[in-house]
């Protein structure tokens, strides 16, 4: 896996907990954990360290998601 995929499988999934409803959080948790710590592996860096490195890009990330999300539901009640 490149470390272009797997940043945007962490990206996913710190979206996906971010909008589990509760009784998926702790799934959601452990899948985005496991990928950090995939990508910290052999290295000198925690967890938190890098999901805060990569805070303004998850930023971004969530608001580029939220507008696709938009507008496929507003595309889909246009085609009703």
């Amino acid at each position: 896996m490149s470390r272009i995929e797997l940043l945007e499988q962490i990206l996913e999934a710190r979206f996906d907990l971010d909008d589990a409803p509760r009784e998926l959080k702790a799934e959601c948790q452990r899948r985005l954990f496991s990928l950090v710590d995939k990508a910290i592996h052999g290295k000198n860096v925690s967890r938190y360290e890098l999901l805060h490195s990569l805070h303004d890009r998850y930023v971004q990330y969530k608001r580029v998601r939220r507008k696709r999300e938009k507008l496929s539901m507003s595309q889909r009640l246009r085609s009703q």
